[in-house]
């Protein structure tokens, strides 16, 4: 069965290699989602694999629709202007009702939405699930991006590019640059998947480790400027029109001081988005699969 496994992602990785040149938001979501489908029950695998090039294809359809102005806020929540407090963050509701009524619509919207964008794309997949509904892997792969989202430590933060510690670009350094520079270097090694008890809830302590991971990012970032100076417009010009480093010096040394924090959380990411996707088939009462969708469908 391992053997097996192994051969059939081997050939689906090498038939999708002509698709898979993105850079790093688009390079780590499809690789988290590939591993996801990886990581089930080998009943759900034998399932799930003729969806795989889909899933991975997908899994930045989310960020493509950031110009939407309800789409934005679903990607990230300040968990320091919800609660001026340190992790466990007591003073912001879990129920979204309960946040809407405590913060209000607009000022909920200006901190994010991403545990409550999390739990309406949970939903949406069980109920495409349980009607056997193509939709389905559809809703299965832009809540894979959510849940990876929520791993990612500068999008729990207000200050998620550094903007008030003269650390301005690592947001970028650490989801994109980094990850494309080094990306030979990323070891995939994530757990497997599992039933969630409370999915909803699942989701708040992740977001709160996200959180914590925040200052070990800036002081590495300090360590990057003080050796090799910021990062400038044209940095900035030449990494998203041209597709590579100027200075492949600062994705090093910043992969050296925190490539193991970006691992853990792709790591983390995929088991979570694994088991997501786990619990959602099972909350729909377990229905046969949905007819699989052409690799490049919409």
């Amino acid at each position: 069965m391992v053997k097996t496994r192994l051969c059939a992602i081997f050939l689906m990785v090498f038939a999708a290699q002509w698709q898979t040149s993105h850079a790093w938001g688009y390079y780590a979501h499809e690789r988290i989602n590939l591993q996801a489908v990886d990581l089930m029950p080998d009943t759900m695998f034998a399932k799930l694999f003729p969806a795989r090039a889909y899933l991975g294809m997908h899994a930045s359809d989310a960020d493509h629709r950031r110009s939407d102005p309800n789409e934005h806020h679903g990607h990230y929540i300040d968990l320091d202007i919800g609660d001026v407090k340190q992790p466990p963050f007591e003073n912001i509701p879990h129920d979204y009702s309960q946040a809407l009524l405590q913060i209000g619509h607009d000022s909920l919207a200006r901190m994010g939405t991403l545990p409550w964008r999390i739990a309406t794309y949970l939903d949406s997949t069980v109920e495409s699930l349980r009607a056997e509904s193509p939709r389905a892997w559809k809703h299965m792969a832009d809540l894979g991006h959510y849940v990876s989202d929520a791993h990612v430590p500068l999008h729990a933060v207000t200050d998620y590019d550094g903007q008030s510690t003269n650390n301005r670009g690592v947001h970028f350094r650490f989801e994109w640059w980094m990850i494309e520079a080094m990306r030979d270097s990323i070891r995939w090694t994530p757990e497997s998947a599992q039933l969630l008890t409370d999915p909803r809830e699942t989701i708040w302590p992740v977001l709160f480790e996200s959180f914590s991971l925040v200052g070990a990012l800036l002081s590495a970032d300090d360590e990057v400027r003080d050796l090799y100076g910021g990062t400038s417009k044209e940095d900035r010009y030449i990494y998203e029109r041209l597709g590579y480093s100027p200075d492949p010096r600062k994705e090093a040394l910043f992969f050296r001081r925190v490539g193991t924090i970006a691992m853990d959380r792709m790591n983390a990411s995929a088991a979570m988005v694994a088991s997501f996707w786990l619990t959602a088939w099972d909350l729909a009462g377990r229905p046969p699969w949905p007819r699989h969708p052409a690799r490049n469908s919409p």
